[in-house]
């Protein structure tokens, strides 16, 4: 007889305090997300710090970027361009997020 015991909560805490797969993940998801990012320059798109699990957009006007109050977004750089990118580009982008993850995990052995 096999007997397999799973602790969900204890599994996802190792993963959360795991810097290493959360400085990985956010590095993959800011570059999925990249092309739906506004950009007139690249300014915003290229000065956001990258933590485990966190990406922050440090421009001052990142939020009303972000938010896309009153703004017609240029389409000539990133044709997807889009107010809060990170929901439109994870509709989009999370599969090939979740292998890069996965792939990830596999061979560092997480």
């Amino acid at each position: 007889m096999k007997v397999i015991w799973y602790n969900k909560r204890r599994t996802l805490e190792r993963i959360a305090e795991n810097k290493q797969l959360g400085t990985f993940i956010a590095t993959s998801v800011a570059k999925h997300l990249d092309k739906y990012v506004p950009m007139r320059d690249g300014t915003l798109a290229d000065t956001l710090e990258i933590e485990p699990f966190k990406i922050t957009y440090i421009q001052p006007y990142a939020e009303k970027m972000y938010l896309g109050e009153g703004f017609n977004f240029s389409k000539d750089k990133h044709p997807l361009a889009t107010a809060k990118w990170d929901k439109v580009g994870m509709q989009t982008e999370r599969d090939a997020i979740v292998r890069e993850i996965n792939r990830f995990i596999k061979n560092e052995q997480i």
